[in-house]
């Protein structure tokens, strides 16, 4: 009877090792989704420090200087962060639709992707 309890004993101690190395590996997955978020999000911010510094100068020639910024702004880094987000939400089993407070535009694109 005790090598039946040890054994049952011994079943239940693996399987919540199992279940901790799970959720040590989501937890670290989260946290690289988060930290890949942040260097983008702080991308986007230096980019439009520099596009509001050259609109702030005297001189009117900052529509070339402020183009390839805008350019990979609006179409690299944007949507490269809803990507990242949408794996977020995604990995903490939700569904990008279930959130009502986000911009129509925003559920609509990454719904149908």
């Amino acid at each position: 009877m005790e090598i039946w309890i040890g054994i049952v004993a011994l079943l239940i101690a693996g399987w919540q090792l199992s279940l901790q190395r799970r959720e040590i590996a989501r937890a670290t997955r989260l946290e690289m989704f988060k930290i890949a978020a942040d260097i983008i999000r702080s991308e986007i911010a230096l980019r439009e420090k520099i596009i509001a510094d050259e609109k702030a100068k005297p001189n009117k020639n900052w529509d070339g200087k402020i183009k390839p910024h805008v350019e990979k702004v609006n179409d690299v880094l944007r949507p490269a962060l809803r990507r990242i987000e949408r794996k977020i939400i995604e990995a903490c089993g939700g569904e990008v639709g279930e959130l009502k407070e986000l911009p129509r535009h925003y559920v609509e694109n990454e719904a149908g992707a």
